[in-house]
């Protein structure tokens, strides 16, 4: 009788012990899981990767427009940064990115911003950034791609050279004609104080030469006869100019003088250095 009293008593004693160990691995389980899952919760808070407060809504200014509908990361935006800027004025629509690696909006066409260049292993790194001008977003900087910045850059400076080139090509003879053509009414017959006014707007016009009344030491002279008429006008200049160009090259300063007048013709004293 006691040998049986014994065998329940043990056999009760390990059933209570195994059901106690298999609880308590579940317990130790079930703290893991939530662990684990408090730990992603506060890494995702932490790593500020919680856009849903944003996501389908539009933002706006001047530059951009942005609108995020994926947060799916597609890119990688890494590089050096390095405080160095470039003008970027867009000819199109630019697509721009957050840190997140996704598409958030773009920079509209016309925009002019200030971009800062990076570089990433010694090249020009894939996206170039400018600060998040918009309070509202949560990004401290907001990204390009380098190969569109860089586009509209070499186009702009493109650009400044061929109209620098154009304006360093200009014929000056050809220039006079033309202001000549744009300033004097050929039908009209002027007054000696208008063909003095005349004399002072066509030099402000003629940027190359510096217009001096009163130059005297080291000038060539010509003596001119001027009639009135409007095209008498454009004559005795184009006669001046084309001997000036075509006899001593390009003209830095000039002064005219009136030194006679005769009914409608004016007799002229032109002085002029040259290069």
């Amino acid at each position: 009788m006691k040998k049986k009293l014994i065998m329940m008593v043990l056999t009760v004693s390990l059933s209570f012990v195994m059901f106690g160990c298999g609880n308590s691995e579940t317990k130790q389980e079930e703290q893991k899981e939530q662990e684990t899952e408090s730990d992603e919760v506060e890494e995702d808070v932490s790593d500020g990767n919680d856009y849903s407060d944003i996501v389908g809504k539009e933002f706006e200014n001047d530059e951009i427009y942005v609108k995020i509908e994926n947060t799916n990361p597609t890119f990688g935006i890494n590089g050096d940064y390095t405080n160095e800027y470039k003008t970027l004025t867009t000819d199109k629509e630019l697509t721009i990115y957050c840190d997140g690696g996704f598409e958030i909006g773009h920079i509209k066409q016309g925009a002019t911003i200030e971009i800062e260049t990076g570089t990433f292993e010694g090249n020009p790194s894939a996206y170039y950034r400018f600060p998040n001008p918009i309070g509202e977003l949560p990004f401290e900087y907001i990204y390009v791609g380098s190969l569109d910045c860089d586009l509209i850059f070499e186009s702009s400076v493109a650009e400044a050279e061929t109209e620098q080139e154009s304006q360093t090509d200009v014929d000056p003879y050809q220039n006079i004609v033309s202001v000549l053509d744009e300033m004097i009414d050929s039908e009209k017959t002027y007054t000696q104080e208008e063909f003095e006014e005349f004399i002072t707007e066509f030099f402000e016009k003629i940027d190359y030469i510096t217009y001096n009344p009163d130059l005297s030491e080291g000038a060539k002279t010509l003596n001119q006869t001027v009639n009135l008429q409007g095209d008498g006008i454009k004559d005795c200049f184009n006669r001046v100019f084309y001997n000036i160009y075509g006899s001593f090259g390009w003209c830095e300063e000039m002064g005219i003088n009136i030194t006679g007048a005769n009914g409608n013709e004016l007799e002229l004293e032109i002085k002029f250095t040259y290069e």
